[in-house]
């Protein structure tokens, strides 16, 4: 009994620590979009969590008759899926620029924010299958060049397609 309640103070502890790096970013520079016409976001079909729900319950029933050997199969498969994910082979550095760019992906078809990096030219993509609207900007302390006019520029109420792009540049640029 007293693990059980153990292991339900350190899951709160965890969530209240969530929250309060949650917080600690609310004020970062940020770009939030959203939407341009509300949308489902697609789910897992019930086919889908009924195959899951399946699956959890033969877990349980295999780690509940061998007794203490749970520990044991956490670790392999929490291995195992660290292992799969380190070997997906995700590029770190794409192509090298002689300008300092930044590209972020506007993926969420139900809307959320992408960072807005000072210094830098930055560049969104709208990858989320559905028109998205510049909901609002927070700019960082050094952007001297926002806004420019530039017709790709994101501003504000601005609506990008599918597939379509927007920038902020908030490199310093002297001539």
């Amino acid at each position: 009994m007293v693990s059980i309640h153990k292991r339900l103070v350190d899951a709160s502890i965890a969530l209240i620590g969530f929250g309060f790096s949650a917080a600690a970013t609310a004020g970062a520079p940020v770009m939030v979009y959203g939407p341009a016409v509300p949308t489902a976001v697609p789910l897992m079909g019930g086919a889908g969590l009924v195959l899951l729900a399946g699956l959890l319950a033969v877990l349980g029933m295999r780690l509940h008759r061998r007794g203490g050997g749970g520990a044991t199969l956490a670790a392999v498969l929490t291995s195992a899926l660290a292992l799969a994910s380190a070997g997906t082979g995700v590029k770190l550095v794409d192509q090298a620029t002689a300008i300092p760019v930044a590209t972020d992906q506007l993926d969420l078809a139900g809307g959320g924010s992408v960072p807005v990096i000072g210094s830098f030219l930055n560049i969104y993509q709208n990858t989320s299958g559905v028109a998205q609207v510049i909901k609002d900007i927070a700019l960082p302390v050094v952007c001297p060049t926002y806004p420019t006019g530039d017709p790709l520029e994101c501003t504000l109420g601005k609506v990008i397609a599918s597939e379509g792009f927007c920038e902020i540049d908030c490199r310093d640029v002297e001539e």
